[in-house]
């Protein structure tokens, strides 16, 4: 997060340093000064607003922290000092953002809202503000994902929360792979452009597993498949421009911990589904 741990493993980590002229906790005061400090909570305010779940959040957020270990032999700006990844990033910049997110969410909860220049909005500011209206929610309902209630809606929720850490991690790889430096305003282009279409996308997303319908008969919205396809376009300009540069192998404990989970998930899934297949069958021999 910080410009202070954008440096190799093994950093100074220390939050009390009374050898330093400038401040007895300077790694510390650093961090939380950091340009990217504010930025941070108001990126996870603006995905509170676009996924607007509290469950689906943390999940997101603690699997973020668990993507930067995994990736950073190959990232040296993912080798943050433990109190920065899990007290700054996760206890308060995250805390923060999802708790103002909800709270816009909550506020607005039951109102729809018509950006498009219903109103006949005057003079320059007015169209101004119609044109940077028209990327915001038309509504602010929140969204009951339930990703427990069943083993299919776990997937689809857990798809939800992969896509968002794919429109993450894409961020900081397309940055090293092509050379751009963190303050370039292609990064806040990038950034604004996915804001704008996370809402939308989400939307229809939501409204696509949850249709009373049914998948097979609900078709997912054009923003969505648009999102998806970004997304992995983003995917291709990486592994084509980062040849050669991700060669460092992966660490052994890493490849224990992601086949640990995988494992005991899908044990749990499994025994989640027969679970219910025999609650079902029991079910209808009495019926």
């Amino acid at each position: 997060m910080c410009r202070l741990l954008h440096s190799s493993p093994g950093g100074d980590c220390r939050i009390y340093t009374p050898e330093d002229p400038t401040s007895n906790c300077r790694m510390l005061q650093d961090t939380i000064f950091d340009e990217f400090f504010v930025g941070h909570i108001l990126g996870w305010y603006g995905k509170a607003i676009a996924l607007r779940d509290r469950r689906l959040l943390w999940a997101y957020s603690i699997a973020f922290e668990l993507m930067e270990l995994t990736f950073q032999h190959w990232l040296k700006n993912f080798n943050e000092c433990w109190w920065d990844s899990w007290i700054l990033d996760v206890a308060l910049c995250n805390s923060v953002g999802i708790y103002f997110g909800m709270k816009t969410v909550t506020f607005f909860e039951g109102r729809t809202y018509d950006w498009t220049g219903m109103e006949r909005s005057k003079g320059l500011s007015g169209k101004v503000r119609r044109s940077i209206m028209l990327f915001t929610p038309a509504s602010f309902d929140s969204y009951i994902w339930n990703p427990t209630s069943s083993p299919l809606r776990f997937f689809q929720c857990a798809f939800v929360v992969a896509l968002c850490l794919v429109f993450e991690l894409n961020a900081f790889f397309l940055k090293y792979v092509l050379w751009i430096p963190p303050p370039h305003l292609l990064n806040h282009v990038r950034l604004a452009l996915w804001f704008g279409i996370a809402n939308i996308s989400t939307r229809e997303y939501y409204v696509f597993i949850t249709s009373r319908k049914g998948m097979r008969l609900t078709k997912m919205g054009a923003n969505a498949w648009l999102a998806i396809a970004v997304a992995l376009v983003e995917i291709m300009v990486i592994i084509k421009h980062g040849r050669g540069m991700f060669e460092a192998p992966c660490p052994t404990g890493v490849l224990w911990f992601w086949g640990t989970v995988t494992l005991v998930t899908s044990t749990w899934l499994v025994r989640w589904q027969l679970r219910r297949n025999a609650v079902s069958g029991h079910r209808a021999k009495h019926e």
